[in-house]
C-alpha cells in the first residue's frame, strides 16, 4: 500500500509558535508601526518560524500526495472518461494534502490561510525589511544586516534596500562574508560558491565533487518549489468546477515555471541566469582538466541543451566532437546529455508547453461544448468527494503515526 503522507516525528509546538501566521504577522507589524522594536522581533521572528513550518508541510505532503490516484482510493472504474478521472486525482491530491497537514502536530496551526496580502508579506520578504530596522533600532547591527541582504537579494531593484544595505557595508564592524548572508537561500548556494572557488583556484576534483552537490541539492529544491504550488480548488458545480480546475492547473504550471528564477542565486547584485547550464559548463571543464572525457563530455552536451544560445557552450561541444573522435569516443552516445539534464529540459519545456495549450483552452474553449462533452451526471461528482475523504482519511489515519 502506497503512504499518502509523510510519517511525522512526536515533537512538541511552542504556545507562541503555533498561534496562526496572520495573527503573529500582525501582532508583528502593529509593534513595527508603533515603535516597539522588542515586541516586532518577538513576533517577527516566531511568524517566520511558523511560515517555515508551514511550507516544509505543504512540500512535505505535496510531494507525498502526488501519487493519489483515484481509482484506488474509491475503487471506480474511470475507462473511457479521462477527464472525470483527472478531476478525481485532482480533489484526491487536495483531500490527501488537506488531512496530511491535519495529523501533523504542526498542521491545525494554519488551517484557515492567511489573507494573501499576508502571504505576500514573507514570499516577498518584506517581513525582513521590518526586521533590519528594528534590528538597527536595537543595536542588533550584525542581524540586520543579514536581514538587509536578504530582503534586497529577493527585491534587487529596490533603491531602498540597496540603500539600506550600502550602509552597513560601511560598517567597518561588518567587515565578514557572514554578516552578510541571506536567511533564506537555499543550501545549494553555498556548495556553489564553494565550487567555483575551488575552480578557480585549480583544484577540479574538489570542484567537481562540490558542483555535483550542488546540482543535486538544485534539483531537490526546484521540486519542492514546485510542491509548494499547489492550491486546492474550491468545491462548486462540476462544470464550473472542470474549468476552475483548468485555471488551477495553469496556475500551478505557472508558478512551477517561476521555481527556477525563484532559487537560483544572486551573485554580486545580479540574479544568476541559466544556472544549471553553468554547473554543467564548470563540470565539462573540471572533468577536461582531470581526464575524465567519459564525463566531461556529457556535461558540455547538458550545458548546450540547456543554454542552446550559448556560444561558448556550442564551442566547447565542437572541440568535444572534433577532439573526442580522434581519442576513440566515436559513439553517438557519448555525445548526449545527462539522464539529469535531459528529465529537468524535457520537464521544464513541458512546463511552458502546457501552459501555453492551457491558456488558449481557456480562452477559447466553449462552456456549452465542454458540458456536452463530458456527460457527466452531477451526482457523481458528490459522490466520488464523500469516497474521497472517507477512503483517505481511513488511510492517513492507518499510515500516520504521530
Amino acid at each position: 500500500m502506497q503512504k499518502h503522507g509523510p510519517v511525522f516525528s512526536a515533537f512538541q509546538v511552542p504556545n507562541d509558535i503555533a498561534l496562526p501566521l496572520e495573527t503573529l504577522a500582525d501582532e508583528g507589524v502593529n509593534s513595527y508601526n508603533s515603535g516597539n522594536w522588542r515586541g516586532a522581533i518577538n513576533y517577527l521572528e516566531k511568524a517566520l518560524i511558523n511560515y517555515r513550518m508551514s511550507q516544509h508541510i505543504q512540500s512535505a505532503c505535496g510531494a507525498q500526495c502526488k501519487v493519489a490516484d483515484i481509482s484506488k482510493d474509491v475503487g471506480m472504474n474511470f475507462d473511457g472518461n479521462p477527464d472525470l478521472k483527472y478531476v478525481g486525482d485532482l480533489l484526491a491530491e487536495a483531500y490527501c494534502i488537506k488531512l496530511c497537514k491535519e495529523e501533523h502536530p504542526f498542521g491545525m496551526t494554519n488551517l484557515d490561510p492567511p489573507k494573501q496580502e499576508v502571504i505576500d508579506e514573507f514570499e516577498t520578504r518584506k517581513i525582513y525589511d521590518y526586521l533590519q530596522f528594528a534590528y538597527f533600532q536595537e543595536n542588533q547591527i550584525k542581524k540586520a544586516s543579514q536581514a538587509a541582504q536578504t530582503f534586497y537579494n529577493f527585491n534587487l531593484n529596490d533603491e531602498h534596500a540597496m540603500d539600506n544595505l550600502n550602509y552597513y557595508k560601511s560598517l567597518p564592524e561588518l567587515n565578514s562574508t557572514s554578516a552578510f548572508k541571506d536567511l533564506e537561500a537555499p543550501q545549494f548556494h553555498e556548495l556553489f560558491l564553494e565550487g567555483v572557488k575551488s575552480y578557480e583556484k585549480g583544484n577540479h576534483e574538489v570542484a567537481v565533487n562540490t558542483i555535483e552537490r550542488t546540482l543535486e541539492n538544485y534539483f531537490r529544491e526546484f521540486n519542492d518549489c514546485e510542491s509548494l504550488c499547489f492550491q486546492p480548488v474550491e468545491q462548486t458545480n462540476f462544470y464550473r468546477f472542470y474549468k476552475a480546475m483548468a485555471q488551477q492547473l495553469i496556475a500551478k504550471l505557472e508558478c512551477s515555471l517561476k521555481c527556477e528564477q525563484k532559487i537560483s542565486p544572486v551573485i554580486e547584485g545580479e540574479k544568476l541566469q541559466n544556472f544549471i547550464a553553468r554547473c554543467f559548463s564548470y563540470l565539462q571543464f573540471s572533468y577536461h582538466k582531470l581526464g575524465d572525457w567519459g564525463m566531461a563530455i556529457p556535461a558540455a552536451a547538458s550545458a548546450l541543451l540547456l543554454d542552446p544560445e550559448s556560444e561558448i557552450a556550442d564551442s566547447n561541444m565542437k572541440y568535444f566532437r572534433e577532439q573526442g573522435e580522434k581519442l576513440g569516443y566515436d559513439s553517438p552516445l557519448t555525445y548526449n546529455p545527462r539522464s539529469d539534464a535531459l528529465k529537468y529540459h524535457e520537464h521544464v519545456s513541458m512546463l511552458s508547453e502546457l501552459v501555453a495549450k492551457g491558456q488558449w483552452i481557456i480562452n477559447h474553449e466553449d462552456e456549452d461544448y465542454v458540458q456536452e462533452d463530458l456527460n457527466v451526471d452531477g451526482d457523481i461528482f458528490s459522490t466520488i468527494t464523500d469516497k474521497i475523504v472517507k477512503k483517505i482519511e481511513e488511510r492517513l489515519t492507518k499510515e500516520i503515526t504521530i
